[in-house]
């Protein structure tokens, strides 16, 4: 069994390594992260299996038929149970996390208009519960699910979409699983991935989510920035630690989703951003719980 202290280490290793290269071999993350290859193998399973891990293949957001992104807090009178049970079903709320903070519940939805983002609005309204929304609309995102260039205009046949599915399922599934699925052999099946990946249609993307052993951290940042605020959240979002990065509008110029390893981790990390030119100010809330995660969205909040 691995020491507390040990899996901490191996953990931070292999979602760095997991984060540089999603779908690299077991092999591969055993010599980067220098633990033995069963180790790396078992490890790996576990996580999965617990939900603390996911690899998924994002869809470009112009592809969706959704590419408006925007994060709503919602403030509740009396317990938000109920809430969350109420919002949980809405097709287009395709992320709810429970924070800290005046809105301790976030959600993430994805619509296509304005007049359809003000209709999921109203939806959430209903509930008597709900005492008061705030929504942040995204700009342009940095880094993440979604920060994809504008994707080359291809023509998408069954077999692409049959493999982008699967990628969306598990974005470390085999080559030998992804051929057999859209009936290709494996090397046409990779040149069909790097294809889609190449032209900005398809990204592999990971998402941590800690357990207790761990032990990490997962806040929102919300940026007041002066200047060039593409330039300065490019700059923060070198951090391996920042997990997504986007301009906003609304409250803030900017919004982070950090995930840290330790206290003192996170706190030189948010140091380290303070000190960057620009950033005028720093508001975080912690991540409680992730109650509702889909394909097409990760936790976001404001």
């Amino acid at each position: 069994m691995i020491m507390a202290v040990s899996r901490i280490e191996l953990e931070g290793r292999l979602f760095a390594a997991l984060k540089r290269e999603p779908r690299a071999s077991v092999l591969a993350l055993a010599e980067s992260t220098g633990f033995p290859r069963a180790v790396i193998a078992n490890h790996l399973k576990d996580l999965q299996r617990s939900g603390c891990l996911r690899v998924i293949g994002a869809l470009h957001p112009k592809l969706t038929g959704t590419p408006t992104l925007a994060a709503i807090g919602i403030a509740v009178a009396g317990p938000i149970a109920p809430v969350l049970e109420f919002i949980a079903p809405i097709e287009e709320v395709v992320s709810i996390s429970t924070i800290t903070g005046l809105f301790p519940i976030g959600v993430e939805v994805r619509v296509t208009t304005p007049d359809h983002l003000q209709a999921v609005l109203d939806r959430l309204r209903a509930h008597p519960s709900v005492v008061k929304i705030e929504t942040r609309m995204f700009g342009r995102v940095i880094k993440g699910h979604s920060s994809h260039s504008v994707p080359d205009e291809i023509v998408l046949d069954e077999k692409d979409s049959g493999l982008i599915e699967a990628l969306g399922e598990d974005g470390r599934t085999s080559w030998q699983e992804l051929a057999e699925r859209v009936s290709l052999t494996p090397a046409a099946a990779r040149t069909r991935v790097r294809r889609l990946i190449d032209a900005n249609v398809l990204r592999i993307v990971v998402l941590e989510r800690g357990d207790l052993h761990s032990r990490g951290i997962a806040l929102v940042a919300n940026l007041a920035l002066r200047g060039d605020s593409e330039a300065i959240l490019g700059q923060i979002a070198e951090e391996l630690e920042v997990e997504f990065a986007a301009t906003e509008f609304g409250k803030g110029d900017g919004i982070l989703v950090i995930r840290s390893r330790s206290q003192e981790s996170l706190f030189a990390l948010l140091e380290r951003i303070r000190a960057i030119p620009g950033v005028m100010e720093v508001e975080t809330r912690t991540y409680l719980h992730h109650h509702k995660e889909t394909s097409t969205g990760i936790p976001l909040t404001v």
